[in-house]
């Protein structure tokens, strides 16, 4: 479930106010959003892959991907933000960089198989990746890369009034709400807006 980004614009404003700050602007408070989403990310793809404080989170900004036909050199998709593992069929395999990827492709002990499958990715003039053996049930689970928040308005007289036509909202679970509204805090020089934000944003 997405965050609505009239949801966070409105609690910006109101910590904006508590403050007495000065006036940011929603394009502003959309860039603020937007850096925040990638940080909330990064924190979550970390403690994923430290195998500590697993959430539903993943669930929403992970993504599987399978690929068509039978081939080993595959196109990624557009959406990648971070590679999380490849697969023969059900079975994981090995993500690798050039190097070990040759080493494992030439090796008599643990060569590439249907139960260990290894893959590296690499740019033609287009984002690839090369998985072997050669298979039809490829498949790639990986981060996708946050959708751009947008909040569009009309203003009369200096009252803005948000217009949902045209807003974008944030690709993020409502579970890290009180994560993702801190961090943008910080972003535009707001104070965090309680001692639960404060803490979690020490930890990012």
């Amino acid at each position: 479930m997405s965050i609505p980004i009239s949801t966070i614009h409105n609690d910006v404003r109101s910590q904006l106010k508590k403050y007495n700050s000065a006036f940011v602007s929603p394009g502003d408070i959309d860039i603020a959003v937007n850096k925040a989403q990638y940080d909330i990310l990064d924190r979550i793809v970390a403690e994923y892959e430290s195998g500590r404080n697993k959430s539903s989170s993943e669930q929403d900004l992970l993504k599987l991907h399978s690929f068509s036909g039978d081939a080993s050199e595959r196109t990624l998709p557009t959406d990648i933000y971070k590679l999380s593992t490849v697969f023969f069929g059900d079975r994981e395999g090995d993500l690798l960089d050039d190097k070990h990827f040759n080493d494992r492709l030439n090796s008599v002990i643990i060569p590439p198989s249907t139960d260990r499958c290894i893959a590296t990715v690499y740019n033609d003039g287009a984002a690839k990746i090369r998985i072997l053996p050669t298979g039809t049930t490829h498949k790639l689970k990986y981060w996708k890369v946050p959708v751009t928040a947008v909040y569009n308005f009309t203003q009369t007289d200096g009252v803005i009034t948000y217009n949902p036509t045209g807003s974008v909202d944030i690709s993020m679970p409502i579970s890290e709400y009180t994560r993702l509204l801190a961090r943008t805090l910080v972003y535009l020089g707001i104070p965090a807006v309680n001692a639960d934000a404060a803490n979690l944003e020490k930890a990012l």
